[in-house]
Parts: C-alpha cells; sequence; structure tokens
C-alpha cells in the first residue's frame, strides 16, 4: 500500500511589514492630518474586480486580445505578499525619494515600482499624484495582462496609454472615488495619453481639500508626526566637555581630536630639530592616549602660550578647502587657549564655526568652578 505524505498547513503570510513608516503616508488638509497606508491601499485596490473594466474596454474599443495571458493585479499583490514588499520580488515596491528621483513603472510581468516624496507631512496634491500614480501602475497590469497595446496610426508605435487604458482607469477611479469625466471628456487623444491621468490627480487634490466622503474614507485622522512628543521623564542635561580642565597648580588636561592630532604630528612632532619646547610638546603628543573619538594629554601650563603660537602658525599653512576637519580641530584648540589666557574654561557644546572667524558660541566658564587640582 503507498504511504501517503501528510499534508503541511500552509504557513500563513505575514503582515507586519505592512507598518513600515514608508508606507504610511501624512497629510494636511483644512489644518487637520491624515494619514493612509500605501500598501493597505494597494492591496485593497488589488482585489477589486477589475474584469468588468477591463470587459468594457475592450467591448468599446474592439481591442486585440493579448496571445500570452499573464499576471493580473490580484497575482501581483499575491507576490508582493509573498516577498513582504521587497525589491526583488515582481510584486509592488515602494521607496521613498525626492522629486527629482521619483520615477515609476508597471506592467504584468514585472509588478510595480514606485517612488514617493520623502517628506514627513504631504501636501494633498503630492499624495493625489501617489494614490493615482499607484492606480495608473496597476492598470498597466490589468490592460496588458488581457490585451495587447495599441499601436500609432502614423508611424506604427507602440501606445500603451491608448483609449483602452484610460478606459480601465476611469471605471476603476469612478468606483474608487466617484470621479465621473470620461477619457475623451478629459483631453485623451492619439499622443495625448497621459492627460486623462493628469486630470484624474488634478481632480483627486480639489476633493480631498474640499472633503468629500467617497475621498475621505480611504484617509484617517492622525496626529502631527513632527510634533514633539512630551517624555515621562524629563532628560537630564549632559555636563560639558571642557577643552581645558586645570589639573593641578601647574598643570592641565588638554583634549583634542584625532584630525588636531594628525596636524600637531605633521606641523609639530615632524618638525623637530632639537630639544626646546617644541620638543617638548612633540613628546607629549606622540605619547598622549586615546580617549573616546579623540586624545588628552596632561600638559604643563609653561608650554600654553607656546602651543598657541603653534595653532596660529598652522592655520597660516591650513587650507579649509582641502582640510576642513584639521582646521576646525585646531581653531577648536585655539579657542580653548584664548579662554584660558583670560582665566575661562570653554566647552565648544552649541558653539558654531565659520571658516574664517573660528567658533563663536559656546559655554565659558571661570577656571575656579572646575578646579580639579584642589
Amino acid at each position: 500500500m503507498p504511504a501517503f505524505r501528510k499534508l503541511q498547513p500552509r504557513k500563513r503570510l505575514s503582515r507586519k511589514w505592512m507598518q513600515n513608516p514608508r508606507y504610511v503616508l501624512t497629510v494636511l488638509i483644512n489644518k487637520q492630518h491624515y494619514s493612509v497606508n500605501l500598501m493597505e491601499f494597494a492591496e485593497r485596490l488589488c482585489k477589486r474586480d477589475w474584469s468588468r473594466a477591463v470587459d468594457a474596454a475592450a467591448k468599446q474599443t474592439q481591442a486585440s486580445p493579448t496571445r500570452y495571458r499573464s499576471g493580473s493585479p490580484a497575482i501581483v499583490w499575491k507576490r508582493t505578499m509573498r516577498a513582504e514588499g521587497g525589491r526583488s520580488s515582481r510584486g509592488i515596491r515602494v521607496s521613498r525619494c525626492t522629486d527629482l528621483q521619483r520615477s515609476a513603472h508597471g506592467g504584468p510581468k514585472c509588478g510595480v515600482s514606485m517612488s514617493v516624496h520623502k517628506a514627513s507631512v504631504l501636501t494633498p496634491k503630492i499624495l493625489s499624484d501617489a494614490l493615482v500614480t499607484l492606480l495608473h501602475e496597476l492598470t498597466h497590469v490589468a490592460h496588458l495582462a488581457e490585451m495587447t497595446a495599441s499601436r500609432s496610426k502614423t508611424g506604427n508605435r507602440r501606445r500603451p496609454h491608448d483609449l483602452a487604458f484610460n478606459i480601465i482607469q476611469y471605471r476603476m477611479a469612478r468606483g474608487l472615488w466617484g470621479y465621473a469625466t470620461e477619457p475623451w471628456e478629459a483631453g485623451w487623444a492619439e499622443g495625448r495619453g497621459y492627460a486623462p491621468t493628469h486630470h484624474l490627480i488634478a481632480w483627486l487634490c480639489s476633493a480631498m481639500q474640499s472633503e468629500d466622503p467617497k475621498v475621505m474614507r480611504y484617509l484617517k485622522r492622525c496626529e502631527d508626526p513632527l510634533k514633539s512628543k512630551a517624555s515621562t521623564k524629563p532628560r537630564k542635561p549632559r555636563p560639558p566637555v571642557w577643552e581645558i580642565e586645570k589639573d593641578g597648580d601647574d598643570h592641565v588636561m588638554l583634549r583634542w581630536s584625532r584630525q588636531t592630532d594628525l596636524s600637531l604630528q605633521h606641523y609639530v612632532v615632524d618638525l623637530v630639530s632639537g630639544p626646546g619646547d617644541r620638543a617638548d610638546i612633540a613628546e607629549l603628543v606622540e605619547d598622549a592616549p586615546r580617549k573616546g573619538a579623540g586624545y588628552i594629554c596632561r600638559m604643563p601650563t609653561r608650554l600654553l602660550p607656546y602651543l598657541k603660537g603653534e595653532c596660529e602658525w598652522m592655520l597660516d599653512l591650513l587650507d579649509f578647502s582641502e582640510s576642513p576637519s584639521r582646521v576646525k580641530g585646531v581653531f577648536r584648540m585655539l579657542r580653548a587657549l584664548e579662554e584660558w589666557e583670560k582665566g575661562n574654561i570653554w566647552s565648544a557644546r552649541g558653539a558654531e564655526f565659520h571658516k574664517y572667524w573660528g567658533w563663536r558660541g559656546g559655554i565659558v566658564q571661570p577656571v575656579n568652578n572646575n578646579n580639579k587640582g584642589e
């Protein structure tokens, strides 16, 4: 008796991936924020009955059926669910980008790929463009899955945005939003296949602004995503990181960045020719241990005026256009040394940098307020 393999239960496809913030579009309409999940809208759109719109288009235009039938919008959605919206799938792929990078294409074999503006809050025009673009590309799927694109009368060019395509798009938009302008009334003609799509985008934007119930039923109210949420626990301010700290009567702890260390190695350590203040500074720079993203060094206070002169000399040699990070680092050390001469310690927190004037702002306190040696 042949052994029958027990059928395993079909694995349930996950829907958590659809809650990715990339798919949630927020729009501001009449001072109220609304949101729509583009993937949930795509699922609803793919599962609608496209056959009536396709049959009506074939009947009105006498379009010839395709020889090899391929994926319908429902099949494209199945591919999307299996791949969880992955870019390598032949389902629906959505990305966020700027206006200059926007693109979209669709077909029964390749699926749908489209991009949406990456702003946190969209305008009604941008959201209308995104929703109509999705409908437009899925119409390509339904259209080319059942019939071949028509050819132009002159030049025999392929016209995928023919009358049949626009009739399908019009009938689906009528069922979705109550759009009632037929393609020829919206400006369709041979060579003007995009005219009904542009008319639909403008109409949908106007319907959103007037809060048409047939359009607003796909949107839900939400909070402003840019509104700061009140934290339960107040965040403690971090203590400032001082560039120079007093360490005893005649020493300080001096900090500098990695780029500043490269400048010191090149212009101070490598140019030592004999004993003296430069040699003493070079020895301390070479022995300075790493701490975090920079270095820390215990230096006698008698060497600080000479180190300030070295910083001024390095700034005359460095070019901001070639090494901006090094210029910023040396200016940072110079500002700390200047404040030390005034009897202050300085932190760069909150400071702003200018390539000609150096660092402005920051936190300044008298040296006695942070005397680690006493």
